[in-house]
């Protein structure tokens, strides 16, 4: 869902995860994401790509 959300390829979900590059926590095996911090996240990304 997130894939969708950000418009990009599951792989680089798992890879940003890998990373740590994502707002995000483990519920057992299974990554969870809360909207309003992917949303700021994304904010701060944009940003530092208008530097």
């Amino acid at each position: 869902e997130l894939s969708d959300y950000l418009k990009v390829h599951p792989s680089t979900i798992y890879r940003q995860l890998k990373r740590g590059r994502l707002p995000a926590f483990k519920v057992g095996s299974d990554w969870r994401f809360n909207i309003e911090s992917i949303d700021r996240w994304r904010l701060e990304q944009d940003a530092f790509k208008e530097m």
